[in-house]
């Protein structure tokens, strides 16, 4: 059944990419790092929003689950169900927050909000920098551990790549519908998060 929309697969996608090239240029010290981490900011901002108006399946509300239910499912005892399962809903929360945090750490590195440049010393600086490689090298581990899930899963039958790129998650039924939003918000809605990126560069 469908269970992921355009909007959502393309974020994922660009996400990735976005992630690689920061990789490959931060740690080499070459490429255009800073407008690469604002894409992200940018793409991390609309997530935030989509997480609240988007597709039901894509909503932060449908697969953050409490305790309980995660151990269950961790014990064989959830059913199955469309979109993230409760492990994997904390697990894409813990990525987005620390994406985000990354994508601050290295604006303020950037020195691309004017007014903290008059409230951080050199110190604070040195610890945000430190920040920010340790976040790149925590981020590149859960990656890794993500990876490793969905080798995990397609061991299982369960193919999870396939299913980012064609929207259709198999071994569930089409009567288990889910509300999907239309691409016209989608695009309003990263309008807004550009708006939001260059609101905060021009006001800092």
């Amino acid at each position: 059944m469908k269970v992921w929309d355009l909007a959502t697969r393309i974020y994922h996608w660009l996400q990735a990419l976005l992630f690689i090239l920061l990789v490959l240029s931060g740690f080499k010290g070459t490429g255009p790092h800073e407008p690469l981490g604002i894409l992200l900011f940018t793409l991390i901002v609309w997530r935030l929003l989509w997480g609240v108006v988007g597709s039901e399946s894509s909503r932060f509300g449908s697969f953050i689950k409490g305790p309980k239910t995660v151990i269950q499912y961790l014990l064989g005892r959830y059913p199955k169900k469309p979109g993230h399962n409760p492990a994997g809903g904390w697990m894409a929360i813990a990525m987005i927050a620390a994406l985000f945090i990354q994508c601050i750490t290295g604006i303020i590195m950037a020195g691309l909000i004017s007014p903290l440049e008059n409230l951080l010393i050199k110190e604070h600086l040195n610890t945000i920098g430190r920040l920010h490689d340790a976040g790149a090298r925590l981020l590149i581990v859960m990656v890794t551990m993500h990876i490793g899930a969905i080798i995990v899963y397609k061991l299982k039958a369960q193919p999870l790549v396939k299913a980012m790129f064609s929207g259709i998650q198999q071994q569930l039924s089409d009567t288990q519908n889910l509300y999907f939003v239309s691409m016209i918000r989608a695009v309003l809605v990263l309008i807004v998060s550009g708006a939001v990126t260059t609101s905060l560069l021009i006001l800092g």
